[in-house]
């Protein structure tokens, strides 16, 4: 699987220390729709200094990759990719572990800078995304550089090359918030920033302010196919098939207009509404956006996870703070026959979209879940929905 947004893909829990944990399977609770990882092991990786895990991905096989950054002049088995930094700088590490959590398979120092999405093509090439690329950090001939505050590359299946390595045009505070690769190898990514270059024809080519932007880049690690900005702040993001790419998040209905208005929102008349629930659909050039629509309650309600099913339905987990104490206040839509019809504050969502994002298939709250943080749609339609707490399946 090669799709990886806010450290989530196949359900991987990252704690502040370098501790993996991986599930072997799950157990069903009969009496609720809850499910139990099983955890298969539990180690720690790391040096005499510190070491932080900050992105986190498996492959088909079961192998875990993990990405974070280190300042151990002594991390365990590692092959540099540049010369050390002149003083304690935090470092791009990328390990591989095998299935049994036994063996480290490799962990590479790449160079400075702080890695915030990965993910794992079928070939086993790893591509590492995140901002603040250091003085040491390691550019390729031929890659697309732009000299910013992001960067892109692609290390070889086993972690000892660098197949490129790209800058891009970014500044500074700038994050990247998603992360896909196509099977074609193309990498789609979504992230904040006040500039960064765009492409011609591109959906929104300029932003007044700091924003969310959207690109994709040639498999060669050498240009760009597209760059626009988002009107709106992406959280988490996928793609499907035809290369179209979806966004999910916040968005406030006084600013937002949908091409798609069918569903409950807040007041945009309202002085200052709260975010509502946000889906963008943008074309495959990057040109335009396919669709757009918008829900929620009164309260702050947020997308964080999305996910696209095998008949191309779209699925988004996230977090509503719909109050209760309101009267005929709107409050986050649900459907009849789910599994939570009770609102929270906070509490998590998932809904289910058809292609055409014109209606709900269902939208349910999550039961004992404050929040959606991370979505997986398994082959016959069901949903696990994952948190830092818990596991559901819908």
């Amino acid at each position: 699987m090669s799709f990886h947004q806010r450290n989530c893909s196949h359900f991987k829990l990252i704690p502040s220390a370098l501790i993996v944990l991986a599930a072997a399977h799950t157990q069903p609770d009969l009496n609720a729709q809850n499910v139990r990882p099983v955890i298969r092991y539990a180690n720690t990786i790391g040096g005499s200094s510190t070491d932080t895990a900050t992105a986190m991905t498996t492959d088909a096989n079961g192998y875990v990759y993990i990405a974070g950054q280190t300042v151990s002049t002594d991390f365990p088995s590692a092959k540099r990719l540049s010369a050390p930094p002149p003083t304690s700088t935090p470092e791009i590490f990328v390990t591989k572990i095998d299935p049994s959590g036994s063996t480290v398979v490799f962990s590479t120092i790449v160079g400075a800078g702080n890695p915030e999405a990965i993910a794992v093509d079928a070939s086993g090439a790893v591509y590492i995304a995140g901002a603040d690329p250091g003085t040491n950090y390691p550019t390729t001939a031929g890659a697309y550089a732009a000299g910013g505050r992001c960067f892109l590359l692609k290390l070889g299946s086993g972690g000892s090359n660098l197949v490129y390595s790209a800058t891009l045009g970014c500044t500074f505070g700038s994050t990247i918030t998603g992360m896909f690769v196509d099977p074609l190898g193309d990498v789609y990514l979504a992230g904040n920033t006040s500039t960064i270059p765009t492409t011609p024809n591109s959906f929104m080519p300029t932003t007044s302010a700091y924003g969310t932007f959207a690109l994709k880049m040639n498999p060669q690690g050498s240009a760009l196919i597209y760059s626009t900005y988002l009107p709106f702040g992406a959280s988490a993001m996928t793609v499907d098939p035809q290369a179209n790419a979806y966004f999910t998040g916040g968005a406030s209905a006084k600013n937002f207009v949908p091409t798609i208005n069918v569903f409950p929102t807040e007041d945009p008349t309202q002085f200052s509404p709260t975010d509502d629930v946000m889906l963008l659909k943008l074309s495959a050039d990057g040109s335009k956006l396919v669709l757009s629509t918008l829900f929620g309650g009164y309260g702050s309600d947020d997308g964080t996870s999305i996910a696209l099913g095998p008949d191309g339905s779209i699925y988004i987990a996230g977090a509503s703070r719909t109050s209760t104490g309101f009267g005929a206040k709107t409050a986050f839509p649900t459907t009849r026959g789910v599994m939570d019809t009770i609102p929270a504050f906070p509490k998590g969502f998932l809904v289910r979209l058809p292609p055409s994002a014109d209606s709900f298939i269902f939208s349910t709250f999550l039961t004992d879940l404050a929040d959606g943080q991370c979505v997986n749609v398994n082959a016959d339609g069901s949903a696990d929905v994952f948190n830092r707490q818990r596991l559901l399946r819908v």
